[in-house]
């Protein structure tokens, strides 16, 4: 049976968050009571990078490789299915935002962990280790611009990146509006 996620806002951590479902509130509280107290986050706004664009569910300072590390991860319920692979490829153009982010995909059904490697495939792994600094002392990019999507979206691009981003939209936008948006089989 499917459910429609109810966004809305949560305490977590000390701090009023809010999450697009009761699903992820849940999830995130596991991570903090399993030592991920201050070592992630959730964004209002996504990243960007040229055409690609996408909003994490959390990022988490993980240890791996005995380094710190951010790692941008995405909650799904069911299955691995549920996160697409133009979404997944979404993911890893716009985790460049970052130097050296990681991607996950996260399923609470089992309760299962993936790496998300070049070109999309999932490499099942264990929950991540919390990393030994707090989500803010990882590095990010000094200078972020802000782009607003025709549709309303907030991301952030580095400042090359961004004159793509619009630049893409812009088109895509112009496009839709001239010949219609692509009908897509359901």
């Amino acid at each position: 049976m499917y459910i429609k996620a109810k966004p809305s806002w949560q305490i977590i951590d000390g701090k009023m968050i809010y999450v697009d479902s009761v699903m992820e509130a849940t999830i995130i509280r596991r991570l903090v009571k399993d030592g991920f107290s201050k070592k992630w986050r959730r964004t209002f706004s996504g990243v960007a990078v040229g055409s690609s664009h996408y909003r994490p569910d959390a990022e988490l300072s993980i240890l791996h490789d005995n380094m710190n590390r951010r790692a941008i991860v995405e909650f799904k319920p069911r299955s691995e299915k549920e996160f697409r692979l133009d979404r997944r490829k979404a993911m890893l153009d716009s985790s460049k935002y970052y130097k050296d982010a990681l991607c996950m995909l996260y399923i609470e059904t089992g309760r299962k962990w993936y790496f998300i490697e070049p070109g999309g495939t999932l490499q099942p792994t264990t929950q991540p280790l919390p990393g030994g600094v707090p989500i803010i002392k990882l590095g990010q990019p000094k200078v972020a611009i802000p782009v607003v999507l025709l549709y309303g979206q907030i991301y952030r691009s580095r400042p090359l990146a961004a004159i793509g981003t619009i630049t893409a939209h812009t088109l895509e936008f112009g496009v839709n509006t001239i010949f219609g948006k692509a009908k897509r089989r359901r």
